[in-house]
């Protein structure tokens, strides 16, 4: 069972930090080199996060693994750390999910889509800790997704349920 206590929270916000300020390198990198093409999206930021946590974190990482619940869909990053296992026999052994989205005009469907599948996960296995990382201008998001949460009336487990059982039990 895992104990929170303050010096948890603070290193896992010390992590998260430095990860969040490597993709923001890896980015300001990528856009500076692409001679105004836009070629970022979330693929673009996969690799400096694996990066990140296999070589400072000293963690086991997957990319784009089987959804332990919808088969059929994918969890963009997972990983465990190394001092908790030598290997990974299971999805059950994974600790960290972690879900990645470049904000365009055309994702508020996707977006949410992948926060309704961390949820599941979240509520399958409630020792998991699942995060989604959203990377974009702040207009777009302000625009495409602020304003559609804060007018949004139902919670994301009634979104997820009405989805769910429709007849076909298909992911979102």
């Amino acid at each position: 069972m895992n104990n929170v206590t303050l010096s948890n929270i603070k290193q896992q916000a010390s992590i998260f930090y430095e990860l969040a300020m490597t993709v923001l390198d890896w980015l300001n990198y990528i856009n500076r080199i692409s001679k105004g093409q836009d070629i970022l999206d979330e693929s673009s930021f996969k690799y400096p996060i694996t990066e990140y946590l296999e070589r400072k974190k000293d963690a086991f990482c997957g990319l784009e693994l089987n959804h332990p619940i919808f088969k059929r869909k994918k969890v963009d990053v997972v990983w465990r750390y190394a001092n908790n296992s030598s290997s990974i026999k299971s999805e059950q052994e994974w600790e960290y999910f972690m879900e990645l989205k470049y904000a365009s005009n055309t994702d508020v469907q996707r977006i949410f889509d992948d926060l309704c599948r961390l949820y599941y996960i979240k509520k399958k296995y409630n020792s998991s800790r699942c995060y989604f990382l959203i990377c974009g201008e702040k207009e777009l998001f302000v625009t495409n997704f602020q304003n559609k949460i804060i007018q949004s009336q139902k919670s994301i487990e009634q979104e997820v349920e009405e989805k769910e059982y429709k007849g076909n039990n298909q992911p979102p």
